[in-house]
């Protein structure tokens, strides 16, 4: 058993409380106040990593989804050469959430990332390789041409007076 001293060091070292944790945490005093601080300090750092934690399980689940989404729709655009390690990397996401792993989830959704990346870039380097789509006219009106009565400031903005009624 052993006696804490209180001081208020502020005030020439005055002692404000004196005896055991139990006895000076049932005074509700000075200690108390300490130790209830203390113990909410450590309780918010606990939920701030467990935000986190939530935070980025919740970012793979969006991103399961939307890669889901994405396959799906894409379907055989994506090269099969690039499609592979897409998928490989999804289910490497997907293992990861299913243990709730926040860590591997992280990592794993970097890796899915970079995969789908390099997918994009090289399909959207086959199409700009393609040209235009036919039927694709990106010209029409662009070099002051004159359609609809010859109105070539058609979307234009203009300023206008206006009176706000009330």
């Amino acid at each position: 058993m052993y006696t804490l001293i209180v001081e208020d060091t502020s005030r020439e070292g005055k002692i404000l409380e004196m005896g055991t944790p139990e006895e000076l945490i049932a005074a509700k005093g000075k200690y108390y106040k300490l130790v209830q601080i203390q113990t909410m300090a450590e309780q918010a750092e606990a939920d701030k990593k467990e935000a986190e934690r939530v935070e980025k399980l919740n970012r793979a689940d969006a991103t399961i989804f939307q890669t889901e989404k994405q396959l799906a729709e894409l379907g055989d655009k994506i090269p099969a050469d690039k499609k592979a390690p897409i998928e490989e990397a999804l289910k490497n996401l997907k293992a990861a959430y299913e243990k709730k792993d926040a860590d591997a989830c992280e990592a794993a959704n970097q890796a899915l990332m970079t995969a789908f990346q390099a997918a994009s870039a090289e399909m959207y380097n086959a199409q700009a390789q393609a040209g235009p789509q036919p039927g694709a006219d990106f010209t029409s009106g662009a070099q002051g041409g004159t359609q609809n009565g010859g109105n070539s400031n058609q979307g234009a903005a203009e300023d206008v007076d206006f009176e706000e009624v009330k």
